[in-house]
């Protein structure tokens, strides 16, 4: 009877353990980050709806940091959890930003998509910004985050 309780208490005990060992009793919560904000502008008018990247430089110096911009051309780096920032360093930064691509849905027989609709249309969205801000290897944005608050604007022209 004693080997039966402690089956029972092993199995209800046991994966409450490996739950707080992997996600509750950890201190670390990942490296510090720092806060960055700023404003995205094209032809000085706020860029909405576009994704800024900040990749490190050099993969050890760093985690990539993301943001979408709002209305407004507002943006929030997160790292971990939304608005966190990012870990101070040097980035080169990518921003990228198509018209609305339609995803209405398409009416087709059997509900699939042998045409390749969606993708067609997403093929189809153009690109609000010159092609040149859109990848690590052309930008020429470059910043540093440094440690406490970052405003940091981005004026992008054609």
């Amino acid at each position: 009877m004693t080997s039966q309780r402690f089956a029972v208490w092993a199995h209800r005990v046991v994966p409450i353990f490996i739950c707080f060992l992997m996600f509750g009793c950890s201190s670390k919560t990942g490296p510090k980050t720092e806060p960055v904000s700023g404003v995205v502008t094209y032809n000085n008018k706020p860029l909405v709806n576009a994704a800024v990247t900040f990749h490190p430089e050099s993969p050890s110096s760093g985690k990539m940091a993301q943001a979408s911009t709002d209305a407004e051309g507002r943006y929030n780096l997160q790292t971990q959890r939304p608005k966190d920032g990012a870990v101070a360093g040097k980035y080169i930064v990518t921003i990228v930003a198509y018209d609305k691509v339609d995803t209405t849905a398409v009416e087709i027989p059997g509900g699939a998509d042998p045409e390749g609709e969606m993708a067609k249309r997403a093929a189809a969205a153009k690109p609000l910004v010159p092609k040149r801000y859109m990848t690590a290897a052309t930008t020429p944005l470059k910043e540093t985050v440094k440690s406490g608050s970052n405003k940091i604007d981005f004026a992008l022209t054609d």
